[in-house]
Order: C-alpha cells, then sequence, then structure tokens
C-alpha cells in the first residue's frame, strides 16, 4: 500500500471517529486494523490537531483586544453518570452529590 494511500485511509478513519463518533473499535474492523492501531490513529491526528490550536493567551487576546465585557469560553462536553449520585449531607439527609447548598444548584468545577 502506497503512503498516500496510507495517510488517505487514515484520515477518514479520523474524521469518521470527529464526525461520527465512530467506535475505535468498528473504525479496526472496517479499516482492517487491530484497535490499538485505530486509537494510535486516532491520538496522533489530535496531537496534530491541538498543535494547530492558539494556546489560550492567544485565543482570549482577541477579546482583550476588543475590550469586551463578557466573555463565554465552550469546552468539552463530557458524557458522565455521576450527576445523579447521592451522598448524605451534614445534616443527615439525602443529597445530590453535585449539589451546592452555598450556590443552591448543581455545581462542579474543572480546570486544566
Amino acid at each position: 500500500m502506497a503512503q498516500d494511500d496510507t495517510c488517505h485511509h487514515q484520515a477518514i478513519l479520523v474524521l469518521r471517529y470527529f464526525r461520527d463518533r465512530t467506535d475505535p473499535e468498528r473504525l479496526g474492523v472496517d479499516n482492517n486494523i487491530p484497535r490499538a492501531t485505530a486509537y494510535r490513529y486516532i491520538d496522533e491526528a489530535t496531537a496534530v490537531l491541538a498543535d494547530q490550536a492558539p494556546d489560550l493567551h492567544q485565543a482570549l487576546q482577541p477579546a482583550e483586544d476588543e475590550e469586551l465585557e463578557h466573555l463565554i469560553l465552550d469546552g468539552s462536553a463530557i458524557a458522565t453518570d455521576r450527576c445523579s449520585e447521592k451522598t448524605v449531607s451534614a445534616k443527615g439527609k439525602e443529597a445530590d452529590v453535585w449539589y451546592s447548598g452555598e450556590a443552591h444548584h448543581q455545581r462542579a468545577r474543572s480546570s486544566s
């Protein structure tokens, strides 16, 4: 198989992963490659794309230059089943783990 052909197949595999959220195991089967290789292709492509992305300072600079009063930063939506997890509050009552008594609503923080 020629190098260009391999690159083409890798690109299609990665596009299917990002666009359709195709499972890497399915991508491996469809491309006659091991699952580990499909994951490696996805990781390599993600690294290439991440290298092209601006860092946080570069991304925020236009907002500062335009003196915007508010800025909404959009992050990754992460699927989780933890939002319905229960615990016992300090008062001995059952409460959602993510419920903030101080803020009176669901709350979680994430930092990178």
